[in-house]
């Protein structure tokens, strides 16, 4: 159970408050890279997991289903949760009654991960309560790291 001390969580922490800033972690067989970004008009770290953000790592369901989040969107991914406006809550219970509200969960939360974090802050306290091995990574060994990775097939249509 490798942490980076201290010292290294601040430098991560620098190198992501500035603009097009980037860190490089190992967490388990994860090759992670944090790049600060641009998204509408504000800036946001946005993580790369073996090189990619794929649309199959992504999650989104009620909140009730959250044990079924897969490994990377735990890990890695922000969570969003969005609860049911008080008015539709309303109108669902006037509509189908309590009950078949409560079995279709029909007035339940819904949550999504997104590989998106607001602040470095968020992204280091998301990367040290989910991932129990971390180790921080130059720019040559991620290289190294990422090129010894198996390439994907490519499609051939």
């Amino acid at each position: 159970m490798a942490q980076p001390t201290k010292q290294q969580w601040e430098e991560i922490k620098h190198k992501l408050s500035g603009p097009y800033g980037t860190a490089y972690l190992k967490c388990d067989d994860y090759i992670i890279s944090a790049q600060v970004e641009q998204s509408k008009m504000k800036l946001v770290v946005s993580i790369y997991v073996n090189g990619w953000i794929k649309g199959q790592d992504l999650w989104r369901g009620k909140e009730s289903k959250i044990n079924q989040m897969g490994d990377i969107a735990r890990r890695f991914h922000c969570c969003h949760r969005i609860s049911v406006p008080a008015k539709t809550v309303t109108l669902n219970i006037k509509i189908l009654g309590k009950k078949q509200c409560k079995e279709k969960g029909c007035n339940e939360a819904r949550v999504w991960t997104y590989p998106q974090f607001g602040t470095p802050g968020a992204f280091i306290a998301h990367l040290k309560k989910h991932n129990p091995s971390i180790e921080v990574l130059d720019y040559l060994t991620y290289r190294q790291l990422m090129d010894a990775l198996p390439k994907e097939a490519e499609d051939k249509t």
